[in-house]
C-alpha cells in the first residue's frame, strides 16, 4: 500500500462519482482495494479532507486544462 497508488486511487474515484468521496466511502474502496485509509492519507499529507478534497479536485482541473 502506497501513497502514490491510493492517491491516484482516489482522484480515479472522484472522476467516476463526480464527486470527491466521503471519508466512509473512501473508507470502504480502499479497503476492497487494499489502498491506504482516509487517517493515513491525512497525515501523510498533513491535510483535513476539505483540505484534500480541494487538492484532488484541483489536480483533476489541471490535468483536464493540460
Amino acid at each position: 500500500m502506497e501513497y502514490k497508488s491510493s492517491f491516484y486511487a482516489l482522484k480515479k474515484v472522484t472522476k467516476e462519482f463526480n464527486r470527491f468521496p466521503t471519508v466512509k466511502e473512501w473508507n470502504y474502496y480502499a479497503k476492497q482495494h487494499q489502498l491506504l485509509n482516509s487517517e493515513t492519507i491525512k497525515y501523510l499529507t498533513g491535510l483535513d479532507w476539505h483540505k484534500l478534497r480541494g487538492k484532488v479536485i484541483t489536480e483533476i482541473k489541471n490535468e483536464t486544462i493540460v
